[in-house]
């Protein structure tokens, strides 16, 4: 029964997409934006494809994990899973808006609206994202019974060498984007970014950052527990599941560099390439998370 809601919703979402992206080209020629609307549908189809394989594997996971938690009700650990199974609908949201938003705001050129609009395409998804570091954060500290200090002191080295690599490639990303965001457009021809640079500091780069650091500690945290729970089985199903998290964050970090870079994906050229590789990463990533939520769903059977 979940699964045939959830297929529900994902095909109303998918055709809905369609219809948006069409609507989009009908802009494009309206107001003779410097995009070719025929190839500016058929890539954004083509994206959507492979994208949309990553909605429905998340999907599955979220709620394989959630069916798997209701087994363990009442225990800490099923506590601590049903955390991560909110932060996999999380991510499936974040899915679904960061595919949807600027094709979404297209639709509003020439209109009122259309600033407010570029503005919440652009934090929408962020939201998502840091909700969703936290609730993995809480479901891994659950998970193996501690507080955040005292998983500190457990994996100092851990996390300081995550810090120093997070906090490279966050100011590496922040002073790129300040350098580029005046100039970064999207598929459609239009400006990404409607604030100024220095705001996008704290409304863009710093609450993304936040996610990924709160995510990476989140995924440390799990790791922790993958390697000391007992059990081989489990040992080896958890690692599957926070290697899929794990090299899903990496993804986001790297899809997220794309899209504020020179490539375009408007065309079928290399920035569309380079664009289905990292859907493609994200797509391993999923397939990871999901053998591990099926595999500990099949386990309680």
């Amino acid at each position: 029964m979940a699964f045939t809601i959830v297929y529900t919703l994902l095909a109303l979402l998918a055709f809905l997409y369609i219809v948006i992206s069409y609507r989009a080209a009908d802009v494009i020629v309206k107001y003779h934006l410097t995009v070719n609307p025929t190839r500016y549908f058929q890539t954004h189809i083509i994206k959507f494809a492979v994208e949309f394989i990553i909605w429905v594997i998340i999907a599955r996971s979220a709620v394989r994990l959630k069916m798997y938690t209701h087994s363990l009700k009442g225990s800490k650990d099923g506590e601590g899973l049903s955390y991560i199974a909110n932060a996999l609908f999380l991510g499936l949201l974040y899915s679904i808006t960061f595919t949807m938003a600027s094709t979404l705001k297209t639709l509003f050129y020439k209109t009122a609206a259309f600033k407010t609009v570029t503005i919440l395409t652009n934090l929408i998804p962020i939201a998502f994202v840091v909700v969703l570091s936290v609730a993995l954060l809480i479901g891994s500290m659950k998970l193996n019974r501690t507080g955040l200090l005292q998983q500190v002191k457990s994996l100092k080295t851990e996390y300081f060498t995550a810090f120093i690599l997070y906090a490279a490639a966050l100011l590496l990303y922040g002073m790129y984007l300040f350098r580029v965001a005046p100039s970064v457009v999207d598929d459609d021809g239009l400006r990404h970014f409607a604030e100024r640079p220095s705001r996008l500091v704290l409304v863009y780069v710093l609450p993304y950052g936040l996610a990924w650091l709160i995510g990476i500690i989140g995924t440390i945290n799990l790791a922790y527990y993958a390697h000391h729970v007992e059990g081989r089985i489990y040992r080896l199903l958890f690692r599957d599941l926070y290697s899929g998290i794990l090299l899903a964050f990496t993804g986001t970090f790297l899809l997220q560099i794309f899209t504020v870079s020179e490539l375009k994906s408007n065309g079928f050229g290399v920035g569309l390439v380079v664009f289905v590789f990292l859907i493609s990463l994200i797509i391993w990533a999923s397939t990871l998370i999901y053998r591990g939520t099926t595999e500990l769903y099949k386990l309680e059977q």
